[in-house]
């Protein structure tokens, strides 16, 4: 490892140094995301919980549209951090893989740096399609208030719980989970028709009359 390590140069040492740390912030980024704790904070998709409106649509609704971050605007978040981390880490192993080539240390170096800003680009524009599915997918459950729906899960009495129904939405049947503010539990099968959106995600339903 250490004959490995000097036979980079000085060069290839630089970049290994860049390397390193930046693969491993990706790394513990990763881990984080697959757990479901990596957030960035580039943007913010949630709806408020904070801003309602009383009557029919119960005590939940949101006034406004959800919250639209600036990956929602088209604006392109360049230098987030995870694209930044993505670039270190492609410009440091570019050039320690190209240290060894017998390319002057200029050209290694706007290699590795043309590769790191792809790499960039195109984590950016990968992070702008997350965020803008997730704005579009807290839109379209605002879609379904007084929308019918069929019971598919069991929703307990009184909010005790959360059941699931299924309804159509955007020309397409899906399914969502959801409550009752009724005294009686909604057994598989009824008709229901939603009257609210509980905490951003979850639909408010009563019974078809």
């Amino acid at each position: 490892m250490i004959e490995w390590f000097n036979a980079l140069g000085l060069t290839g040492q630089i970049f290994l140094c860049i390397a390193l740390p930046a693969s491993v912030i990706l790394l513990i980024q990763i881990v984080m995301s697959l757990i479901g704790l990596g957030h960035d904070a580039d943007a913010d998709t949630s709806l408020p919980d904070d801003q309602s409106a009383d009557g029919i649509f119960g005590d939940d609704v949101p006034d406004h549209a959800p919250d639209v971050s600036a990956a929602d605007t088209a604006d392109l978040q360049f230098f987030s951090f995870r694209s930044v981390v993505a670039f270190l880490t492609t410009f440091g192993w570019m050039g320690v893989s190209l240290c060894n080539t017998g390319l002057h240390t200029a050209v290694v170096t706007a290699i590795a740096f043309a590769c790191g800003v792809v790499i960039m680009l195109a984590v950016a524009l990968m992070m702008r399609a997350i965020y803008r599915l997730q704005s579009n997918g807290t839109a379209d459950i605002r879609d379904a208030l007084g929308v019918s729906a069929t019971v598919y899960m069991t929703v307990p009495a009184a909010r005790a719980g959360k059941g699931k129904v299924n309804l159509l939405l955007a020309d397409s049947y899906v399914e969502r989970e959801a409550v009752t503010d009724e005294t009686e539990p909604m057994p598989y099968g009824t008709e229901v028709i939603v009257v609210g959106i509980v905490g951003g995600n979850t639909l408010l339903v009563a019974r078809k009359k």
